[in-house]
């Protein structure tokens, strides 16, 4: 009898839960993600440049938008700070198909170095970046050199010269909507340097640890270029590479040849809220 009691029990209690899945989950997917109305949506992508050279299989459609630069959008004395040192910047209206791709790899070996992103000095996967308004986000350009390193920057001021320790070569990264509804994108070079310091962070809530190295922030040479969906900003070297733009944008393979890259920055999405659109 006591058995029976318990039966019932349970056959009544797995009825009373029983309900159907979402239909995602049904199909054994996830819901889709949410993106806040206030986020925009910005993809990133390394394109290898074609001058690098010849053995190396460039990206696809690299070479043309090389000559479809609108760095007119740089205000001039910007533009030619930047210029001075190695750094040619501008916006492209348009991205044709397989800009923004990645090569195929030439091997298996090539291929599997690069699912383990230790191909390049640089990241070989694009990937896409949530911004809010204001708030800064660190972008790796190159992979630490693991040596000493000189810089030297030109400012209005003159030269500035740097003996830097394992230094990484940064963008950081901020936006802003503008009153035409266009995202403005704002970039700052950045080197990070030195020893790994631990520091403790107070807040109202708690106090945290953070992990982090000497940062020499290259204010003078920061520049904001406005963007509509599907616009992007393009960073890379001078033609003849020097200074910054060498170190930051020329580096190795695994195979120790050497390639030159232009970082893209191309609008997804821009924030959705108050355009009435």
């Amino acid at each position: 009898m006591f058995a029976i009691a318990i039966a019932t029990a349970t056959w009544s209690g797995c009825a009373q839960w029983k309900s159907e899945p979402p239909p995602e989950l049904a199909r054994g997917g996830l819901p889709p993600a949410q993106v806040a109305d206030e986020v925009a949506i910005l993809e990133v992508a390394f394109v290898r440049l074609p001058e690098a050279s010849p053995a190396l299989p460039e990206t696809p459609g690299a070479a043309s938008f090389v000559d479809r630069l609108d760095e007119t959008v740089v205000p001039g004395e910007m533009r030619e700070r930047l210029a001075t040192n190695g750094i040619r910047v501008g916006r492209l209206l348009t991205i044709e198909p397989g800009q923004m791709g990645e090569a195929a790899p030439a091997d298996e070996a090539t291929r599997l170095m690069e699912e383990a992103n230790v191909v390049s000095d640089f990241e070989q996967r694009r990937r896409r970046i949530s911004c809010r308004d204001g708030q800064p986000y660190t972008l790796a350009v190159r992979r630490p050199s693991g040596e000493r390193v000189s810089t030297l920057i030109r400012t209005s001021e003159g030269v500035v010269g740097k003996s830097l320790s394992d230094p990484q070569f940064m963008l950081i990264l901020r936006t802003r909507m503008l009153d035409d509804g266009r995202l403005a994108v704002r970039l700052t070079p950045e080197v990070q340097h030195g020893e790994v310091r631990q520091n403790y962070v107070s807040s109202d809530l708690a106090i945290r640890m953070e992990f982090q190295r000497d940062q020499w922030t290259l204010h003078e040479l920061m520049c904001e270029v406005p963007l509509s969906e599907g616009q992007a900003i393009v960073l890379m070297p001078q033609k003849e590479a020097f200074g910054l733009g060498k170190q930051m944008f020329v580096g190795e393979r695994a195979d120790l040849s050497q390639e030159r890259i232009a970082v893209v920055l191309r609008l997804q999405r821009r924030p959705q809220h108050g355009l009435g659109s």
